[in-house]
């Protein structure tokens, strides 16, 4: 019983002690200045522009989607991108053809499978090259 009433008291003291602490404190205040870490230009600039080139991209597929596929409105398509970019997949390199197999898993509903397979189907169409299948550049 002694050790549950002493408990309660360091309880009560430390309830006390939190409840003075300011909520926030300025990271300079917690660490000495040339410890900070700052993030610099450089890696801003390259984390901008992989954002950019994602959404590109993501825009590009949403181009090839809208008119046949997808034809209600952008939201929607956005947001079939984005279940699409979180669906599990399995990517099997076939060496000899040089081209990469990619097979998707079942989605949530019909209406997106259907809509998955024709994405795929222009893809395929299109026939985007993969970088070890580029002939050199000619200078």
């Amino acid at each position: 019983m002694q050790t549950i009433r002493d408990l309660d008291i360091r309880c009560a003291e430390l309830v006390e002690v939190i409840s003075d602490m300011p909520e926030k404190v300025a990271v300079k205040e917690t660490m000495d200045e040339d410890k900070i870490v700052k993030l610099e230009t450089e890696r801003k600039i390259l984390t901008d522009l992989i954002k950019m080139t994602a959404y590109r991209a993501e825009t590009s597929l949403f181009d090839l989607l809208v008119p046949p596929v997808l034809a209600r409105n952008e939201e929607e398509g956005r947001s079939f991108l984005k279940a699409v970019f979180q669906t599990p997949a399995d990517i099997i390199p076939d060496e000899e053809n040089k081209c990469l197999i990619v097979q998707f898993h079942t989605m949530a509903n019909q209406r997106s499978n259907s809509a998955l397979k024709a994405l795929c189907e222009i893809i395929n169409h299109e026939e985007c090259l993969l970088p070890w299948n580029r002939s050199p550049p000619c200078f």
